[in-house]
């Protein structure tokens, strides 16, 4: 499926939205050879009230090469191999749970997109069980090395 953008850049006012969702990135070198993504993400970093961005599995490194994470826990479906190539990324603040919550930024590991909703939700304000979209992945506690992704190729 292709998806087109209805607007471009210099026609969205991110201020208008309440979330921001960033989707899955299968390539992530795509958008970050367009410096216009980033630069388009950064304004969000002196906005005295910005969206809720909802961040999936790997496009937090969008927000990072926007600065965002730079004082926000983040986690997210990214290769380590991929933090030392890019340096930019704040390991520092990365945490490995399945889903972080911080700073307005909500961000998951790939495969706990249950859990990653339910929370998304509850930050917007959406009152949502425990239970909503069962059955789920986080049914039992993951280590860190458990939520450590190797490229093998």
């Amino acid at each position: 499926m292709e998806v087109l953008a209805q607007k471009n850049f210099s026609q969205v006012d991110l201020l208008d939205y309440d979330l921001l969702i960033l989707p899955v990135i299968d390539d992530y070198r795509v958008p970050l050879r367009d410096a216009r993504n980033a630069a388009f993400l950064a304004q969000l970093k002196t906005a005295d009230k910005r969206p809720i961005i909802a961040a999936m599995s790997s496009s937090p490194i969008l927000l990072a090469k926007a600065g965002l994470l730079e004082d926000t826990k983040f986690t997210g479906g990214i290769f380590e191999e991929t933090y030392e190539k890019n340096p930019f990324i704040p390991k520092q603040n990365l945490v490995r749970q399945p889903v972080v919550s911080d700073n307005g930024v909500v961000s998951f590991s790939f495969q706990f997109f249950r859990e990653f909703a339910i929370i998304a939700a509850r930050v917007c304000g959406i009152k949502v069980g425990d239970n909503f979209l069962e059955p789920g992945h986080a049914d039992h506690s993951y280590t860190a090395e458990e939520l450590t992704y190797h490229f093998e190729g």
